[in-house]
């Protein structure tokens, strides 16, 4: 009848495929700072109905590209993977979590963000944290898929470039934060997909010219930096 298991700040190394067996009432599950190099396929497919899983701090270099990872977490709707030194995001990298809501993958070295899969947990997203990772560019379609996202953090990347189209698709998107990034300059139609949105920081980059296009299509804005 276990509801919460914390399992914060031990020595776990390896995660294998039914250490979670009988613990399908788990609510939530902390594995935060733990040296963890490996999750075995299937590792969570008994914690049904668990709300949150945190299993940051840990030494995952990449998120396993296995699409049964996270299979039977359908109520899966905040995961904590910063400062896990992950590299890379990609298609199978969250498949199977269809109700995500919140994703926290700050304080990583991911370079690549490359999710263009309908079976990946794009519609459900609201929250998606990239702060303070590698990232160089903003491509066309990169979140044309995030439909129902609210808030995205890219602070602290090494952005240099923002593709015209890298916004298309967060007609629902409220802040934004792309502060401390390598952006020199951008193409000024880069926010008319951004219909909503309230909050942008923008500061702490390298532009040098500013002018009555600058934020062209920017109609709802009331907090800007």
């Amino acid at each position: 009848n276990i509801l919460w298991l914390n399992l914060n700040s031990n020595k776990i190394s390896f995660i294998s495929s039914n250490v979670f067996e009988n613990l399908n009432l788990l609510k939530l599950l902390w594995l935060t700072n733990n040296p963890i190099l490996h999750f075995e396929s299937g590792c969570f497919k008994h914690l049904v109905d668990l709300f949150e899983l945190k299993i940051d701090q840990n030494s995952v270099l990449t998120l396993i590209n296995d699409d049964n990872l996270f299979e039977g977490m359908k109520y899966l709707s905040r995961l904590y993977l910063s400062s896990s030194v992950i590299q890379e995001v990609t298609n199978m990298s969250f498949i199977n979590l269809a109700n995500l809501k919140e994703i926290h993958l700050n304080n990583n070295k991911i370079k690549n963000f490359n999710v263009f899969n309908s079976n990946f947990f794009h519609y459900s997203l609201n929250f998606l944290d990239l702060n303070t990772n590698n990232i160089e560019i903003l491509r066309d379609d990169m979140f044309v898929l995030f439909v129902n996202l609210e808030f995205l953090d890219l602070n602290n990347n090494m952005i240099e470039l923002i593709e015209k189209n890298a916004f298309k698709g967060l007609k629902k998107l409220k802040s934004l934060k792309i502060s401390k990034n390598k952006i020199v300059s951008y193409d000024k139609f880069i926010w008319i997909h951004l219909e909503n949105i309230e909050s942008l920081n923008i500061e702490q980059n390298l532009i040098k010219i500013f002018n009555n296009n600058s934020f062209f299509g920017l109609k709802k804005v009331k907090k800007l930096k």
